[in-house]
């Protein structure tokens, strides 16, 4: 899990639109309390094997030339460095083992940031092998991340008087169902707003399988997540056959979810990104406080181009982080996902998953189309 400080005033709430218009302030005044995002998300170390050569890797026993390198990672753990690097203060709530492993995955974020990360004596920190082509494209990857299922939900509730502060409550798939409907259930009763990052297609239905999926505000699937998600809700039937690069069809099923969830923000890879909500694209993107009864509507954003790509591992955890980092100030929607995109081309020209810098001062407005699909 992972706090930062946003700038807004403790008395106001995202949820309930109070405050600057239903918006958060956009810059901090000296003396005045904040409150904190809390996210909670989980740790790993990347072993990355980067295969340099003109073929496919091939998955049948043989030996492969490739070049390796050792990288903390992990969703939560990523977007926790990536939000330091944007200039927020985060606290990651987390578990790793007492071992090299976990001391390297603590020293890669701020004293701050690691607070509630215990170290469990006689557990792995969660270790995962990253095979990449010489595209740069995931071809195969190998994971152990038992200590994933010891992030209990007491470890949520002792941590209680600091996440009803928060404004935002932003999860990963890989807690278990018992700690995500412990998590939903503060968020529910403390009136916070949560965003939900589904992480991998078996984990995408966890919180939906809770009885307080109902207040979870945006959720950032991917297409074969939302398809899960969709099936959980008993939506899936029309939907189940679009493809990734049918923008229309996805945006079809995007709606459809957003008839039950507030904000579906569907990430398409290289065909970008789709996101269906009922609100204008000029309206901040967590605006809870407006019209429940209108519909939803889908906007499609293009990926932007990138020449130079090296590595898309990182791609999602940064496009989050900019888009989280757009929601704490309050931005538009297309403000909002301007800072993601802009994240996301930072990461794939990166050899790790979070780029040492962000080439974009994301206070700053970019310039960025859509295309209304509705």
């Amino acid at each position: 899990m992972l706090l930062l400080y946003a700038t807004e005033p403790t008395g106001n709430s995202l949820r309930d639109g109070s405050g600057t218009n239903g918006k958060l302030c956009r810059s901090t005044v000296e003396g005045q309390r904040y409150r904190r995002l809390r996210v909670g998300v989980t740790t790993a170390i990347d072993n990355n094997d980067d295969e340099h050569h003109d073929v496919d890797v091939q998955v049948d026993g043989r030996t492969q030339e490739a070049k390796f390198r050792i990288s903390a990672g992990g969703v939560g753990r990523n977007i926790c460095e990536a939000l330091e690097k944007l200039g927020t203060i985060p606290t990651f709530i987390s578990a790793v083992g007492d071992d090299d492993r976990g001391d390297f995955l603590l020293s890669s974020i701020g004293k701050k940031s690691r607070l509630y990360v215990p170290k469990l004596k006689n557990q792995r920190t969660s270790q995962f092998i990253v095979v990449l082509d010489n595209n740069g494209e995931c071809k195969l990857l190998l994971g152990d991340g038992d200590i994933h299922k010891l992030i209990t939900p007491k470890m949520v509730l002792d941590a209680e008087k600091i996440i009803k502060e928060s404004p935002l409550i932003v999860f990963d798939g890989n807690l278990s169902r018992e700690t995500v409907s412990t998590l939903l259930h503060l968020a529910e009763k403390h009136n916070i707003p949560v965003l939900f990052e589904p992480t991998d297609v078996p984990t995408a239905i966890v919180p939906f399988q809770t009885p307080f999926w109902r207040n979870i505000d945006i959720i950032t699937p991917n297409l074969n997540e939302l398809k899960e998600i969709a099936k959980c809700l008993g939506l899936i039937k029309h939907y189940s056959s679009c493809k990734i690069n049918e923008i229309n069809a996805c945006a079809n099923l995007a709606l459809a979810v957003a008839n039950k969830i507030n904000t579906v923000i569907l990430t398409l890879s290289n065909n970008g990104l789709i996101i269906a909500r009922k609100e204008d694209s000029t309206e901040p993107l967590l605006n809870l406080s407006s019209n429940k009864t209108k519909l939803p509507r889908a906007r499609h954003y293009p990926a932007l181009s990138v020449q130079d790509l090296v590595n898309v591992s990182g791609a999602g955890d940064c496009l989050a982080s900019g888009i989280i980092i757009g929601i704490i100030k309050g931005y538009s929607e297309v403000d909002c996902i301007a800072n993601g995109l802009y994240a996301a081309v930072d990461s794939l020209r990166s050899e790790s998953a979070i780029p040492n810098n962000f080439s974009k001062i994301l206070d700053q407005k970019h310039p960025i189309k859509y295309t209304s699909i509705n």
